[in-house]
């Protein structure tokens, strides 16, 4: 009972997807839609009104009709075929343009419905395979534009042919109208077992190919250049590569036979069909059951049945096929609908609860933070220390939503925030910049006119500003312009410090921000942090640990869980201490390079 249920869903879901397919595609580009629609009703309508037209001549030419009524005839069986065919071949052309437009519209639909997936989803293994399953296919290769300019117009020219011709030869000869009816039924079998049999094999290449794809994007990606060559990488990527290569070959060369056997028998039910439809009505014209205008109209009527029926066994086999993909993309649409952001925030610096929070990572093991409570005062500056792998980072992107916790709760004046968009920004040491000027690094897009040098002195970054030639206007990178500039890894920093400043957000998040600094620059970051963190609520991670005498109140992590709380002053006090202990080893390392560096000046 539970399989046949089963089953019966599958069904119902294979003949809902056409809908949803209809129903994205309105949403998308309703003219789209129309136009596909009208080539459909053309193209169906166009062998009927032939096929009727060349009766009636015939008919005329047996019976002695006069020449006027021939006329009349071959006259409207010209203009049926030119009006049909000029119809077919305007909404053709209009197919083309919309069908340009739709695949740029399309990949904004979907790039938006990318951007707000939950962020935690895009380090999911599980979750980018399906991404690929769902966005490959109709992107990359294509398919939901196949669908719509060929599949879906099939079906319905062969639905309206089928229509238009069925009541005609099952009141003539049903015999061969059955015949074609199950003709069809085993050709849809055919075609059902061929396109398993490369649903199969898709499936099993399809995170080889993503695999393949990313070695590519490495040989491509001009920052990770330089790692390349002088590492020499190029031939463990290629041997990489290659070793994908002959995987996914040898997948496909395996299931190739089956395919081709599938496609063959496919091919001969079509011929027999042929043979059926001319063979039995010539046989029955010479027992004088039908006349030449007769078995010319006969042939007519059921070799457009026939091609209707296989043509709609073809491409429901088709739809069905594409039914998964379309399937994989539902399940994947449903994953990128994250909750709406709330806004910019008009409040001042928030209180933050964390409430018995626990993390972990998907496919990742064990968690990464466990059973974690704190409270961040009002405009308090907060240092997370630790060492590498206690879970600091984590923290701070479950702080600015970027993750959501397993367990527990994260209260921003005492409730929770469904999206942290305009409550905090954030600086990781990973940040990254885009291919765009040094302003729309800043600004991000938004609409109003900002004056930035007051930004780029605070951050330093003032006097390289100034030396470029188009200044803030100035493009990174040559993606775009062959005179991109390329910023040094501390004036990137800096830039990036300089859009979370921009944001102007009530909460601060700073993950190893001068990571990439110079002693003097990043001493010049710290002597700022005061300033940039008034008026704000403040975290900041720093392996630097002089930084965290800047902040009013010390965490350290380790294992996940927070092993002291306290100033800089109460830490230190705290005999083994965690805290004092790094503390010390870290003062004690620049105390003997100090040394180091005395003893070799010359003298």
């Amino acid at each position: 009972m539970e399989k046949r249920e089963k089953r019966l869903r599958e069904t119902g879901q294979k003949f809902a997807l056409p809908f949803y397919v209809m129903k994205l595609t309105l949403r998308v580009s309703p003219a789209y839609l129309a136009t596909t629609a009208g080539i459909a009703a053309v193209a169906a309508a166009g062998p009927i009104l032939s096929t009727w037209l060349t009766q009636q001549i015939l008919s005329g030419l047996l019976s002695g009709e006069g020449r006027r009524m021939l006329f009349f005839w071959v006259a409207c069986l010209i203009a049926a075929n030119f009006v049909c065919g000029g119809v077919s071949r305007y909404l053709t052309v209009k197919q083309g343009v919309f069908s340009e437009r739709f695949r740029d519209d399309f990949k904004c639909y979907v790039g938006r419905r990318i951007m707000a997936m939950d962020y935690s989803l895009l380090e999911d293994p599980k979750v980018m395979d399906l991404k690929e399953q769902a966005l490959r296919p109709i992107i990359d290769l294509g398919v939901l534009d196949m669908v719509l300019r060929d599949t879906v117009p099939s079906i319905l020219s062969g639905l309206f042919l089928l229509a238009g011709t069925a009541v005609i030869a099952a009141a003539g000869y049903p015999v061969l109208l059955l015949a074609l009816l199950a003709m069809a039924g085993i050709n849809l079998h055919f075609v059902n077992r061929t396109r398993q049999t490369k649903n199969e094999t898709y499936r099993f290449i399809l995170p080889v190919e993503r695999k393949i794809a990313a070695y590519n994007g490495i040989t491509a990606d001009f920052s990770l250049g330089k790692d390349v060559r002088i590492y020499d990488m190029g031939g463990i990527i290629m041997d990489k590569i290659r070793h994908l290569n002959r995987t996914d070959l040898k997948a496909v060369s395996v299931q190739f036979g089956r395919i081709s056997r599938g496609a063959g028998l496919s091919s001969l039910l079509s011929q027999l069909q042929l043979f059926m439809i001319y063979g039995l009505l010539a046989v029955w014209a010479m027992q004088g059951r039908l006349g030449i205008a007769e078995y010319a109209f006969y042939t007519g009527i059921f070799l457009n049945l026939g091609t209707a029926l296989f043509r709609i066994s073809d491409k429901l086999s088709d739809l069905f096929y594409t039914g998964k993909i379309f399937s994989a993309f539902r399940e994947f649409e449903a994953l990128s609908m994250g909750e709406g952001g709330e806004g910019r925030s008009s409040g001042g610096a928030p209180r933050v609860e964390v409430r018995n929070v626990s993390f972990s990572y998907p496919g990742g093991g064990g968690p990464v933070l466990k059973d974690i409570s704190l409270t961040i005062r009002e405009g308090e500056r907060v240092a997370v220390v630790g060492r590498n792998g206690a879970g600091k980072t984590t923290l701070v992107k479950l702080l600015c939503g970027l993750y959501r916790p397993d367990g527990g709760r994260i209260l921003f004046d005492g409730k929770e925030v469904a999206s942290m968009e305009g409550h905090s920004a954030a600086v990781f040491q990973d940040f990254r910049l885009f291919a765009y000027t040094l302003y729309d690094n800043v600004v991000m897009g938004r609409e109003e006119e900002a004056d930035l040098a007051q930004l780029f002195r605070r951050v330093g970054l003032q006097e390289t500003v100034e030396g470029l030639p188009k200044g803030e206007h100035s493009y990174l990178y040559k993606l775009f312009e062959p005179d991109g500039v390329e910023l040094s890894g501390g004036n990137g920093q800096r830039l990036a410090i300089a859009r979370a400043l921009y944001r102007d957000a009530p909460m601060l998040l700073l993950d190893e921000p001068t990571a990439a600094l110079d002693p003097v620059s990043e001493e010049e970051i710290f002597r700022c942090f005061r300033e940039i963190s008034r008026g704000k609520t403040s975290v900041m991670i720093s392996h630097r640990l002089s930084a965290t005498r800047l902040c009013d109140r010390i965490l350290v992590l380790q294992d996940g869980r927070i092993v002291e709380n306290g100033s800089h002053e109460e830490l230190m006090g705290l005999e083994n201490g965690i805290y004092r202990n790094m503390f010390e080893t870290q003062a004690q390392y620049y105390r003997e390079q100090q040394e180091k560096d005395k003893m070799q000046k010359p003298k």
